[in-house]
């Protein structure tokens, strides 16, 4: 009888073991999964202050122009929508995520000047559940020619 007592109290001490380690388990898979999260969220982030900033700068250089030299559109006063893929490269059609570009100009006196507005979504699959990444906004002056 008492080594039935004994292998009992064992099996519950093992019990009780098994659950305190499932538990840790859980409570760690739970880190490491909002790790991989924050980190993916944080590779989209990069890329998209890469694209914006690549625009910007290039704009500042070669102007509207640069809408028909790299981005294959031209600039006609609207919104100009650029899509990019998972890898941040240029694709033609709807895709990861896509800069929505406004080139707006305020030119007063003797030159032009634009405002430009840049600003990257996460494409998840309809306007409430998209991401807005990065917006910049930025300032150009041109001399009349």
């Amino acid at each position: 009888m008492k080594t039935l007592k004994r292998v009992n109290t064992f099996m519950i001490e093992m019990i009780v073991c098994l659950f305190f380690f499932s538990l840790a388990v859980a409570v760690s898979l739970q880190f490491f999964t909002e790790a991989n999260r924050r980190q993916a969220l944080s590779k989209d982030i990069t890329g998209a202050m890469y694209a914006a900033q690549t625009f910007i700068e290039k704009f500042e250089v070669q102007g509207t122009d640069v809408l028909k030299t790299d981005y294959n559109t031209e600039y006609d006063g609207s919104v100009k929508t650029i899509h990019f893929d998972e890898d941040w490269a240029l694709t033609d059609s709807l895709s990861e995520f896509y800069m929505k570009v406004e080139i707006a100009e305020t030119g007063q006196g003797v030159g032009d000047e634009y405002k430009l507005i840049v600003s990257v979504t996460q494409n998840k699959g309809g306007n409430r559940n998209n991401v807005l990444l990065f917006d910049a906004e930025t300032v150009k002056y041109a001399p009349s020619r």
